[in-house]
C-alpha cells in the first residue's frame, strides 16, 4: 500500500507543483505564530523620571554658576573701591601739601587733583544715582578731623581725614564692622598733626 506524505502548500500556485516554489516570510511567520515586524518599531527613549534628574542637575549647576559669578563681582567692585580710595587718598595728600590744609570736601580735588568726582562703582553718579538712590548702599564718605583729631572736624582748618566705602564681601579681612545693622567698611586715614586720624566708627 503506496502512503502519501501530508503537503502543505503555502507561497506556491498549485499542490503539487515542484517547480519554482519557495516559502515566504509571510509564511515563515505564519507557521511560527510571529507577527511581522515593521519599521514603525517603538523607539527608545528617556523615561519621566529621567528627565526630572537631568532637569534639576542642570537647575543646581546653573545656581553655582550664577553664584560663583555673583561673588566674583562683588570682589571686583571691592577691589575698585580700594583702588579710588587709594587714588583719592593720594590726591588729598597733593592737596596738603599745595594748602597746608586739606579739602573740606572732594569737589575741591577735581581738575588740580582728580580728573572726575569719584563715586562708588553702585552709584555711578554720585548719593542720587543706582542703588544709593533706593537707599540700599552708600557713595564714599569723605570726613575731615580739626587740629585736635576730633572727627568729624568740630572747628578750625582741617587737618586729618578720614574716608571710606562700604564693602560687599563680608568675610573680606582688610574691612571693619560699624554701624547698627553692622556694615563692612573699608577705612583711610591720615593727617592730625603728623599722625593717622581715629578710623574708628565713633
Amino acid at each position: 500500500m503506496q502512503r502519501y506524505r501530508p503537503m502543505l502548500c503555502l507561497g506556491v500556485r498549485r499542490c503539487g507543483e515542484r517547480s519554482n516554489w519557495r516559502l515566504t516570510a509571510l509564511d515563515g511567520d505564519m507557521l511560527t505564530g510571529r507577527k511581522q515586524e515593521t519599521g514603525n518599531r517603538k523607539q527608545a527613549g528617556f523615561t519621566l523620571i529621567e528627565l526630572l534628574v537631568v532637569i534639576s542637575i542642570i537647575g543646581v549647576l546653573s545656581l553655582l554658576t550664577v553664584s560663583n559669578l555673583n561673588n566674583t563681582r562683588r570682589k571686583a567692585r571691592d577691589a575698585e573701591r580700594k583702588t579710588e580710595l587709594k587714588t583719592i587718598q593720594t590726591a588729598l595728600e597733593s592737596y596738603y601739601g599745595d594748602n597746608n590744609q586739606y579739602p573740606a570736601t572732594l569737589a575741591l580735588l577735581i581738575t588740580a587733583y582728580l580728573p572726575s568726582q569719584p563715586n562708588d562703582p553702585l552709584c555711578p553718579s554720585g548719593s542720587g544715582s543706582g542703588s544709593c538712590a533706593a537707599g540700599q548702599w552708600t557713595d564714599y564718605v569723605y570726613e575731615t578731623c580739626d587740629p585736635a583729631g576730633t572727627c568729624p572736624s568740630a572747628s578750625g582748618t582741617p587737618q586729618g581725614y578720614r574716608i571710606y566705602s562700604r564693602l560687599e564681601n563680608t568675610s573680606d579681612p582688610e574691612g571693619m564692622s560699624f554701624g547698627s545693622p553692622a556694615t563692612l567698611r573699608y577705612s583711610l586715614c591720615g593727617g592730625v598733626n603728623g599722625s593717622h586720624a581715629n578710623c574708628s566708627p565713633n
